[in-house]
């Protein structure tokens, strides 16, 4: 069964998000909107004298109007989160010529122990050259 917003969606060819949906359709279609109701405010709901929270199916616009969030920022948060997540993988870099050298985690200047590397310490050496 296709909702109302996936029509709307296929439609317009990209996504959408509207106050009319719940919090669990959003995430579940696109997860990288968590992020952002987590940072806005619970998703549950308390309720005096009892012992647990409850989950209840909150829409957009209720969840909105829980945390006292503007309703058409969060909107446009979710959709641009939705829309980012849409988007085709990013391609290898063309320019990249040649397989990836070296050991991960190292800088340029690593060299490996068994290579002929005569240790001194950094005042001798500069004491020996002299203030030049």
């Amino acid at each position: 069964m296709i909702s109302s917003a996936e029509v709307i969606e296929r439609e317009r060819g990209k996504p959408s998000v509207s106050a009319g949906q719940t919090v669990r359709d959003v995430l579940t279609r696109y997860p990288a909107t968590g992020p952002i109701f987590l940072q806005h405010g619970p998703m549950f709901t308390v309720k005096p004298g009892e012992l647990y929270l409850r989950y209840e199916e909150l829409t957009l616009e209720k969840y909105a109007a829980l945390n006292r969030i503007d309703l058409d920022a969060l909107l446009k948060l979710l959709n641009a989160a939705a829309e980012g997540e849409d988007r085709p993988p990013a391609r290898e870099n063309p320019y990249r010529t040649g397989p990836v050298v070296g050991t991960v985690g190292y800088t340029g200047s690593y060299r490996e122990p068994d290579s002929n590397v005569e240790l001194a310490r950094v005042v001798d050496v500069q004491t020996a050259r002299g203030p030049e």
